[in-house]
């Protein structure tokens, strides 16, 4: 069954002028081993103001340890450099970023 659309569609952009932490920390967000969805959904979190910082260590789904501290992500770096998936979404990727 097909969701419906979100009521109040983002036309305009967030545009934060009153807090330069959240522009630095948009600009330093870890953009690598993901695949051109998730990267996308990234890049659309970041640019609407609903990006958050991972503030703990997150637990790998492929070797079970606490060593994820980027946002949004499900393997860590070492993991998803030997399967060779997305860290977000484990779509088989050919060659990392």
């Amino acid at each position: 069954m097909k969701k419906k659309a979100q009521k109040y569609q983002n036309k305009i952009a967030f545009k934060v002028t009153f807090n330069e932490k959240y522009n630095l920390m948009a600009d330093r967000a870890p953009r690598d081993r993901l695949c051109p969805q998730c990267l996308e959904q990234i890049e659309w979190k970041i640019q609407y103001g609903k990006y958050k910082v991972s503030h703990d260590l997150s637990k790998c789904t492929n070797c079970e340890q606490k060593v994820i501290f980027k946002a949004y992500r499900k393997l860590c770096d070492k993991c998803s450099d030997e399967i060779l998936a997305c860290a977000k979404c484990f779509e088989p990727t050919g060659s990392q970023q």
